[in-house]
């Protein structure tokens, strides 16, 4: 009985160590949520909105070389990005020009 509890924690502890470390290592990781890839903010004060639009609410700013996780099914689409801002976990949109992907 102890073998097996000691085997699924193991197993968990494994798969979490993967999947950080697919995410520092910038490759393509499927999350409940997402897929993401790591990125950077391009710009200074850029505006991180609740919607794709500069008319819809500004949630936060970012700033230069700040990183950020990038929704890969809705990166550039339209001119912007679904991110995630790493620093305060809030998401929302970013204009795209100022999203860079870590190659």
């Amino acid at each position: 009985m102890k073998k097996t509890i000691l085997s699924k924690v193991t197993a968990v502890a494994l798969g979490a160590l993967i999947c950080s470390n697919v995410a520092i290592l910038g490759v393509h990781a499927k999350t409940p949520d997402f897929y993401f890839v790591l990125g950077y903010v391009d710009g200074d004060g850029v505006a991180l909105r609740r919607a794709a639009s500069t008319s819809s609410d500004r949630l936060e700013l970012m700033y230069k070389n700040e990183d950020v996780f990038i929704d890969y099914d809705y990166n550039n689409r339209g001119g912007w990005s679904h991110v995630q801002r790493y620093k305060t976990g809030t998401v929302g949109y970013s204009q795209s020009t100022y999203i860079k992907e870590y190659m």
